[in-house]
């Protein structure tokens, strides 16, 4: 009946509808992924030195960020926060990830703390969960960290962080079987498929449009 036909041209105006909105969806977010990965990439560009030492680590932080319960932004910005402190990235991370986990704190934060310990010694920690830290280290050495050389707490330090018997010891395993470490994960599954999406040209392509556009109001 013409009801009939109705009805389903309507339900297929409908669907339609969403498919095109869902499809404008993954656009939108795979052109936002790449802005966020080139602009990682600016930034640990001018911390490193190099564009290619910068793109293989951030390559190497994607991959944590994508089977550790951390989301990409909070490892960039933790990244940088420890560079910026002068302290060594690559060997200092993985116990900042352990830390800031047992301890429930934002992983940028958790950076700063123990960067700033490492570079300045005990007096300068400055939150609850530094101070935790700087406890830890004084059970573990039985001895007062304010009363420590720079270079003694920060021996002590990674000891305490790293001893696979202490209180920070699978701190990131620990998070990532939460909901708030599961969904963690959830969320850097979709970010990996924007962000193929946008390296499969889209991202160039929206990219050379904008350019495109600003030249032609600037003339």
């Amino acid at each position: 009946s013409l009801g009939a036909v109705g009805t389903a041209l309507k339900i297929g105006a409908a669907a339609m509808t969403a498919a095109s909105a869902g499809f404008a969806a993954i656009g939108v977010g795979a052109v936002k992924a790449g802005s966020e990965m080139e602009g990682f990439q600016t930034r640990l560009t001018v911390l490193m030195g190099s564009a290619g030492e910068a793109k293989g680590r951030l390559d190497e932080l994607f991959r944590i960020g994508s089977t550790t319960p951390f989301e990409l932004p909070g490892l960039i910005e933790a990244e940088v926060n420890l560079r910026a402190l002068g302290v060594n990235a690559e060997k200092t991370l993985p116990m900042v990830m352990d830390f800031a986990g047992a301890m429930g704190v934002d992983l940028a934060s958790a950076a700063v703390e123990v960067g700033r310990a490492m570079q300045f010694g005990a007096g300068a920690v400055e939150t609850i969960s530094g101070r935790a830290l700087r406890a830890q280290v004084e059970l573990r050495t039985g001895a007062d960290a304010l009363k420590m050389s720079t270079s003694e707490f920060r021996e002590a330090m990674v000891e305490t962080l790293t001893d696979p018997d202490g209180i920070f010891a699978g701190g990131t395993e620990k998070l990532a079987a939460t909901f708030d470490g599961m969904l963690s994960n959830l969320s850097d599954a979709f970010f990996k498929f924007s962000k193929d999406v946008g390296e499969a040209g889209l991202f160039d392509v929206a990219k050379e449009t904008l350019r495109e556009v600003l030249a032609l109001i600037g003339n």
